[in-house]
């Protein structure tokens, strides 16, 4: 298993390319540490090789990176794709009969109640997509779970 080798660089030292946004190192592999400015400007300052083990910590003060850009044009994007994929003729989907049957002592016949489903998205609904909290929301119960478990084996091992 090898080794992690952690070196620091100051940023001044990296090369950067504004059509991609990523400040770049060389490593003694043959390919380049990479760090986004999206990523040094969130605070992060370790930058892997995507092709070794090694990372690199840089050295750098904010004022030394180039400005990050906004992301409006994401929001014009969206907005226009959202326009043109919204079809007026397009119905709500008619919500399906629930029947339950209950049997009376009368011999006569049995009596149906008939209820609809809620129309509103729900998970089973195939055109359901839901949100980046919704994800962020069960990975967050995931993880929980998983640590709650390590946790219990954990201590059941120490006894």
């Amino acid at each position: 298993m090898s080794s992690l080798y952690y070196e620091e660089v100051e940023i001044e030292d990296m090369t950067y390319s504004s059509s991609d946004n990523v400040y770049t190192y060389p490593c003694p592999c043959g390919d380049n540490f990479v760090i986004t400015l999206e990523e040094l400007w969130d605070g992060e300052d370790v930058a892997p090789c995507p092709s070794c083990t090694l990372v690199i910590k840089v050295i750098y003060e904010e004022e030394d990176l180039e400005p990050l850009e906004d992301s409006d044009n994401d929001d014009e994007n969206y907005d226009e794709n959202y326009d043109e994929n919204y079809d007026e003729n397009e119905t709500e989907p008619t919500p399906l009969p629930l029947q339950t049957t209950s049997n009376k002592s009368d011999d006569n016949a049995d009596v149906v109640e008939t209820k609809t489903r809620p129309t509103q998205n729900s998970a089973n609904d195939k055109n359901y997509t839901g949100t980046g909290a919704d994800a962020i929301i069960v990975m967050s119960a995931i993880t929980i779970t998983l640590l709650s478990v390590s946790y219990l084996l954990l201590r059941r091992r120490k006894k």
